[in-house]
């Protein structure tokens, strides 16, 4: 039996050491494979590619529909949803609602502003507009030193326009890390689909 449960503990730390060395030996740029992800259908509502090697877990934001990470790689997913109606009909009382803008413009300021009061943002990419599967979305990507955090954490960031719901995309990972990540997290990201 303790033969067993060693060889059971060196296999396991086998596979540990070689997930380490692979994610430490991964070069910058490369081109995720489609073999690499695997299709997650969340609630019956939406679906979106994520790596095999990222694991499920909850402690990353109390309202995430979905929670990926891989520590090692230090690659980290969340997907947050709202409803739009709620939204718009809120920051309209507000009087914080811009109507000469769209409402992912809206949204996008709306969610900057929010991680602003807890990052301290040190660069920005301008905001583009794209479509992801029919849906109007924008993109950008942040720098942003953290509490607690030694190294400078860099952020994707996707905001998705359902039809009722509007999605929020975030990737991020330590800059040292970030044009190692770069791809997948495009990847993820321009995955995003709904659910008919």
């Amino acid at each position: 039996m303790k033969n067993f449960l060693l060889l059971l503990f060196l296999v396991s730390t086998n596979a540990t050491l070689n997930s380490c060395i692979d994610s430490k030996t991964k070069k910058a740029g490369t081109i995720p494979k489609v073999e690499d992800f695997n299709m997650v259908n969340v609630k019956n509502e939406f679906q979106i590619l994520i790596p095999k090697d990222l694991g499920k877990t909850t402690g990353l934001n109390a309202d995430a529909s979905l929670q990926y990470q891989n520590i090692y790689q230090e690659a980290y997913i969340i997907v947050i949803d709202e409803q739009i109606g709620a939204y718009i009909d809120t920051f309209k009382e507000l009087d914080l609602y811009n109507s000469d803008k769209s409402f992912i413009e809206n949204y996008r300021e709306t969610q900057l502003q929010l991680l602003a009061e807890r990052i301290r943002i040190l660069k920005q990419t301008e905001a583009t507009f794209t479509t992801i599967n029919n849906l109007e979305a924008s993109q950008l990507s942040i720098d942003a030193k953290v509490d607690g955090i030694e190294e400078t954490l860099s952020y994707f960031l996707t905001f998705v326009e359902g039809k009722q719901k509007v999605y929020l995309v975030m990737c991020w990972t330590t800059s040292s890390k970030k044009e190692e990540h770069r791809a997948t997290f495009e990847t993820i990201s321009n995955s995003f689909k709904l659910l008919e």
